[in-house]
């Protein structure tokens, strides 16, 4: 959460201490934000200028409601669109590449959903048999 330019994080107690939650505070330093790791009431979420989850599947998930209430002005704050786009570039440059199916295998022109484990498995299937 935000609250007047500084993230406060909550400690790991209740949340599993996930790499993207580790990446994103990485981030926030190195973007030159004050970061603070402590115990954060629920009354301080209450009054939070911004917000966000992190999470591998979602990974910087802007909030703009907690209870039923607004946090701040009820938009995507310009620190979390700061850090969603540092994240962005974080991952559009670092990591391994992940293999795009080929278009001109049958299997891929008539799925409609797959999972990509799936299509990965099919596409290095037809790669080692050809």
């Amino acid at each position: 959460m935000v609250k007047k330019g500084r993230v406060l994080a909550p400690h790991a107690d209740y949340c599993l201490p996930c790499i993207t939650r580790a990446t994103v505070m990485e981030l926030v330093v190195s973007e030159n934000i004050v970061l603070e790791e402590r115990r954060i009431s629920l009354s301080e979420f209450h009054a939070a200028d911004e917000m966000w989850t992190t999470g591998t599947t979602g990974e910087l998930s802007p909030v703009v409601k907690v209870d039923g209430r607004m946090v701040g002005d009820g938009k995507v704050g310009p620190l979390t669109r700061q850090l969603q786009a540092a994240y962005k570039n974080l991952t559009d440059t670092s990591g391994v590449p992940i293999p795009q199916p080929s278009t001109t295998h049958t299997f891929y022109e008539e799925a409609t959903t797959c999972t990509p484990s799936t299509m990965l498995y099919h596409h290095l299937m037809d790669t080692t048999l050809t």
